[in-house]
């Protein structure tokens, strides 16, 4: 009999003070998330594709400017299809090459992603990248359907998707 007794006289003294302060609303409510305007969630990443023309480094600086983004590193094929959608629906009829992070800072033919993640998604359009006129910078083929990747020379200008974590 008096087990039922301890376990609502524990009841009281332990929750109810928190239940009247609000603090398990903070244990049960989901974090707000955060995402610059106009861009779009996926995963764990906020997704923005800007439409005003920048070469690359300048498009690179705008993203980090930006919540602390980078320019688009893929790492998987449903990620890539994603953005494959979100740049179709975002440039309309602009039909216009997309910069991503990929680059080759080095210019020895080695790329890297400017969030310096690891380079496992390898979707180049073909005869990209280029062995004769050598270019540094990676964009999305709208040929492709913003799926392959193409190089351009980076002080090129085109719009570009940046990406920038929750």
């Amino acid at each position: 009999m008096w087990l039922p007794s301890l376990s609502k006289w524990l009841f009281y003294c332990l929750l109810l003070p928190e239940l009247v302060l609000g603090q398990i609303s903070k244990w049960t409510t989901p974090p707000q998330i955060s995402c610059p305007e106009g861009s779009k969630i996926y995963g764990s990443y906020c997704y923005g594709v800007f439409q005003e023309p920048k070469t690359w480094n300048a498009a690179e600086l705008m993203c980090q400017s930006l919540t602390s983004g980078h320019l688009l590193s893929l790492m998987n094929e449903s990620e890539a299809s994603f953005v494959a959608a979100l740049a179709t629906q975002s440039l309309g009829q602009n039909r216009s090459y997309l910069w991503i992070g990929l680059h080759d800072p080095s210019q020895n033919r080695r790329w890297h992603w400017s969030d310096n993640a690891v380079l496992a998604l390898h979707t180049w359009e073909k005869g990209a990248p280029a062995k004769t006129t050598p270019r540094f910078c990676v964009s999305l083929s709208p040929r492709s359907g913003y799926l392959q990747w193409k190089d351009q020379h980076c002080n090129e200008e085109l719009p570009f998707i940046c990406k920038f974590s929750v």
